[in-house]
């Protein structure tokens, strides 16, 4: 496990201010801020309940708990605003309203699929929104009746069926789906931060990204980069 915890915090906290020269950048700044402090906050408490349920064992990945679902639910809310700031900057308009419509275009290219991080308690890597890859421990999807959002990933039905019927269907938010909610969660705020300025739809062609095989060389890569996400869980491969 890579020990990012107050350090990343600190760092967060202070890196940005450097380069603040209105009170426009000032507000950019505290948003982005604001971002990555809420997602360390949320990937924290999942390393907590990973401390007694350890993601060494595969078969804790089916482990449910009120736990991994106040985590589902926390992801999910902050991946519907984070992918609806990412449409806003490529396409400079107001997103739709709902987070299947505003997926649905930033993945038409293809650009998503593809997108994985690599977990080292896990030993492999993660394909959170590429619905024909099954999910850990058995590799084997959990069926979850059809409805309009067919394209949409697994953890976000998962939690949009949670969020409509909580007392019936909160056996659904194990760790494994909790996992990679939190996983496209990491993925789309690195995302965002790698927005071009002069050419933002650039971000969604294949060829202006460069997919990693060796997750280690991606981390020491990663190292220089003080605009994203240092993990705790998470080496970005993509």
């Amino acid at each position: 496990m890579f020990d990012s915890g107050i350090n990343e915090f600190e760092r967060i906290k202070y890196v940005d201010v450097l380069r603040i020269s209105t009170p426009k950048e000032l507000l950019k700044v505290e948003q982005n801020r604001n971002a990555k402090l809420l997602y360390l906050y949320v990937e924290k408490e999942f390393l907590q309940f990973e401390r007694d349920v350890p993601l060494k064992y595969n078969k804790n990945l089916r482990t449910v708990s009120p736990k991994m679902h106040s985590i589902l639910l926390n992801s999910c809310g902050q991946i519907e605003s984070v992918t609806k700031r990412i449409y806003k900057k490529i396409y400079d308009k107001k997103p739709p309203n709902r987070f299947a419509e505003c997926y649905k275009e930033l993945s038409e290219t293809g650009i998503m699929e593809p997108q994985s991080v690599f977990v080292p308690e896990l030993k492999r890597s993660l394909y959170p929104f590429d619905i024909s890859k099954p999910l850990p421990p058995d590799d084997e999807s959990k069926p979850l009746p059809p409805d309009d959002e067919s394209k949409s990933p697994l953890w976000w039905k998962t939690y949009n069926h949670i969020k409509h019927d909580l007392l019936n269907k909160i056996q659904n938010a194990d760790m494994a789906i909790t996992i990679h909610a939190l996983a496209a969660l990491y993925l789309l705020l690195n995302m965002e931060v790698d927005i071009p300025k002069k050419d933002p739809q650039k971000i969604l062609h294949k060829e202006s990204w460069r997919f990693k095989t060796d997750p280690y060389q991606a981390l020491l890569l990663e190292s220089s980069n003080t605009r994203i996400i240092r993990s705790a869980l998470f080496i970005r491969t993509s």
